[in-house]
Parts: structure tokens; C-alpha cells; sequence
């Protein structure tokens, strides 16, 4: 597939998008869902904004590279939290969450963002395809289990910041 061609931009387009959206999610329905949270908010406004920034700078196809890695790390770490939330007590939270349509929504856009990013780099480095299926794999599930790690870790050094009040609902769910 050539660089320029339609198919390629259309897959550049849906990358673009859907990072952009999970980003967007994440600052204004996660982040600030969480935002008694601080930690939380912290987390997801970052991400969100980088995320958002990904989206933008995929159009620049000479930093592929960067920015495959970048989503890894980005999208990857989040997909890995969000099926850690729903399996584990969130830390600072002390519960689990339900995955809920938000939910299930940022993850297909998360699924769809790195997917369009891993194809464009596989097609731009010509790299092996399934080394770096199970490399961004495990980078994600890495970034995402040392995220909450950090997290319970936090809670021993933050004990006034756990939240035992706050009430989440499939609205703000992640």
C-alpha cells in the first residue's frame, strides 16, 4: 500500500479519531468523573491531552515510529487499567467498577486507535508483524499493571486521598 494512497489515509483518519475521541473521553467523562480523585484526575486528563495530541501528530507520518510507541504505551496502558478496574479494587476507590457503554466505547476506540497505529508502523518500518503484536501487548499490560501498582502504592503515602464516598455509575465508568 503506498503512502499516499486512500486506504492509507482512511486508516491514518480512524487512527486519528479514534485517539482523539479516547482522549476527549478521558479528560471530560473519565477525569472528571474521578476528579475527587486527584490522582485520578491527574492520570486522565494527561492521558487524554496526550492521547489527543497522538491523534494530531499521526498526520506527520516522519515520527511513526515515536508515535506507534507512544500509543502503545498510551492506549495499551489504558486498556490494561480498564480490564484491571473491572477485575481489581481501584486504588484510591477501594472497589471495582463495571465496565458500562463508556466503558466499552473507550476500549473499542482504544482497540481501534492502536490497531490503525500498528498497522501504519508495520507498513512504514516493514517490521515483523506478530513480534510487534505481542511486544505492544505486553508494553500495555506492563504500563497498565505498573499504573496501578503505583496507585496502591500511592495509597499507603496518600491515605487522606482515598475517596470511600464517592458513588460511580455506568455514566463515568472506564
Amino acid at each position: 500500500m503506498k503512502k499516499n494512497s486512500m486506504n492509507h489515509k482512511l486508516i491514518i483518519f480512524i487512527g486519528s479519531l479514534a485517539s482523539m475521541a479516547a482522549g476527549y473521553i478521558h479528560i471530560f467523562i473519565v477525569g472528571l468523573g474521578h476528579g475527587s480523585i486527584l490522582l485520578h484526575l491527574i492520570t486522565f486528563m494527561i492521558g487524554g491531552l496526550l492521547q489527543i495530541i497522538l491523534g494530531i501528530m499521526i498526520w506527520n507520518e516522519k515520527y511513526i515510529r515515536e508515535i506507534f510507541w507512544s500509543s502503545a504505551i498510551l492506549h495499551g496502558g489504558f486498556m490494561c487499567m480498564l480490564v484491571f478496574a473491572t477485575v481489581f479494587p481501584v486504588p484510591f476507590l477501594g472497589k471495582t467498577e463495571s465496565l458500562g457503554d463508556i466503558g466499552l466505547i473507550t476500549l473499542l476506540l482504544e482497540v481501534l486507535a492502536l490497531a490503525c497505529f500498528l498497522f501504519l508502523f508495520i507498513k512504514h518500518t516493514r517490521k515483523t508483524v506478530v513480534k510487534h503484536i505481542i511486544l505492544t501487548f505486553c508494553l500495555g499490560v506492563f504500563v497498565g499493571s505498573s499504573a496501578f501498582i503505583f496507585g496502591y502504592m500511592a495509597e499507603g503515602f496518600f491515605p487522606q486521598m482515598k475517596n470511600t464516598d464517592e458513588i460511580h455509575g455506568d455514566h463515568h465508568d472506564h
